[in-house]
């Protein structure tokens, strides 16, 4: 995520309540479209755009969900 959304110095402030999408400036819907692809060449998961609202409302979201699909 750091890297795909170029916020490496702010890896550090980063937690599983931390707000992604509407919070985060650099996660705009080109970069959410981004992060999926990446997400998904990462973890060899697929990931439909339906997911996008609740998953991509936290980080710790966002992780349970990634987890969910590679389990």
């Amino acid at each position: 995520m750091v890297v795909t959304l170029d916020i490496e110095d702010r890896a550090d402030d980063l937690g599983p309540e931390t707000g992604l999408y509407g919070n985060l400036p650099e996660l705009d819907s080109l970069t959410v479209v981004k992060l999926i692809v990446a997400l998904q060449k990462r973890f060899g998961i697929e990931i439909g755009i339906e997911v996008v609202g609740e998953t991509f409302d936290t980080l710790g979201r966002l992780a349970a969900f990634v987890e969910s699909k590679v389990c």
